[in-house]
C-alpha cells in the first residue's frame, strides 16, 4: 500500500469504527483509533500480523503533517481535530493531494535530445 491508500483506507477505519482522542486504541478489535492508530490497524491487517510497515505509517504521519501545516498529525488529532468526520476529511485530502503530486510525476514525458541536438 502507498502513502495515499494507506491514508483512505485508514478514514474508512474511523469512518465504520469511530475515532479516538488521547489514545491509539486496541489493535485487532475493530475499537474506535485515532489518526495514527488507524494507520497501524491498517498496516497490520494489511500485514495479518502484529508487525506493520513502520516506514509507510511514518511517511503517511510527514504527509499530514505538511497538510497541517507543519503541525504533529497526534497532536493536532488529541488537541485540535473537533470531529471525526474533521479527521476523515483530513486523511482523505491529504491522500488526493498526495496521489495528485506522485501521479503529477510519473505522467511526466522524458523527453531525449535528438542526435543532432546531443552533437551541436
Amino acid at each position: 500500500m502507498n502513502v495515499a491508500e494507506t491514508l483512505e483506507a485508514g478514514a474508512k477505519y474511523i469512518e465504520r469504527h469511530g475515532w479516538a482522542q488521547q489514545t491509539f486504541g486496541a489493535y485487532g478489535k475493530g475499537e474506535p483509533h485515532c489518526i495514527i492508530g488507524s494507520l497501524i490497524e491498517i498496516q497490520m491487517s494489511a500485514y495479518g500480523t502484529p508487525l506493520y510497515d513502520q516506514d509507510i505509517v511514518t511517511r503517511c504521519s510527514l504527509e499530514l503533517g505538511r497538510y497541517l501545516d507543519g503541525q504533529s498529525s497526534m497532536i493536532w488529532n488529541d488537541c485540535h481535530a473537533k470531529s471525526k468526520e474533521e479527521v476523515i476529511a483530513t486523511m482523505r485530502a491529504c491522500a488526493a493531494i498526495w496521489r495528485a503530486k506522485h501521479e503529477e510525476c510519473q505522467n511526466v514525458a522524458v523527453v531525449e535530445p535528438s542526435a543532432e541536438e546531443s552533437h551541436a
